[in-house]
């Protein structure tokens, strides 16, 4: 593979000249959102693609992951376990607001009906935190980056988390 980088023109424009045949980025290009067909998705339904690769592999789209300086974490330990409730807490709320039938908060057609398949596909935790929840993802995240050079020994999804919140509990 050769990396050439590109300081004058975007991904879009790029693409567009068919100079690249393909990109990944967090938002759709304007060219794409335009609908003139210049630019399709890989896949039409990519719904349906998604839903049956998680099928099969188990394997759930990490959406973000929250980093601790280890400077921080030295001087309070007690940063990630409690960071860890918080998200999870704001989380919790923000799906319950989401599909919460009795006052939308998204003015989407459908919205709770999407919501209630997706929880016939992932569970009741639509977006899982830690390790055992996420253990299939991360376990194959670590095994690509290993195979492709990124680390020089397999490591385990244990090893990338504070100990604190490895483990949770309710009193």
């Amino acid at each position: 593979m050769t990396i050439e980088p590109e300081r004058d023109r975007s991904l879009t424009e790029l693409l567009l000249a068919g100079e690249i045949e393909a990109i990944i980025a967090p938002h759709s290009p304007a060219a794409f959102e335009d609908r003139s067909g210049r630019i399709v998705r890989l896949f039409s339904d990519t719904q349906a693609v998604e839903e049956d690769y998680y099928r099969r592999t188990g394997i759930y789209p990490i959406m973000h992951v929250l980093v601790l300086r280890a400077d921080v974490h030295r001087e309070y330990p007690w940063v990630a376990a409690n960071l860890l409730k918080a998200f999870t807490t704001a989380k919790d709320r923000s799906l319950a607001r989401a599909v919460d039938t009795n006052v939308p908060r998204s003015p989407i057609p459908w919205a709770a009906a999407r919501a209630t398949a997706a929880h016939g596909l992932f569970g009741e935790d639509l977006w899982p935190y830690g390790v055992d929840a996420n253990r299939t993802t991360l376990a194959a995240f670590l095994r690509y980056m290993h195979e492709q050079g990124l680390t020089p020994r397999r490591l385990e999804p244990e090893e990338l988390f504070a100990p604190q919140t490895l483990t949770s509990f309710r009193v």
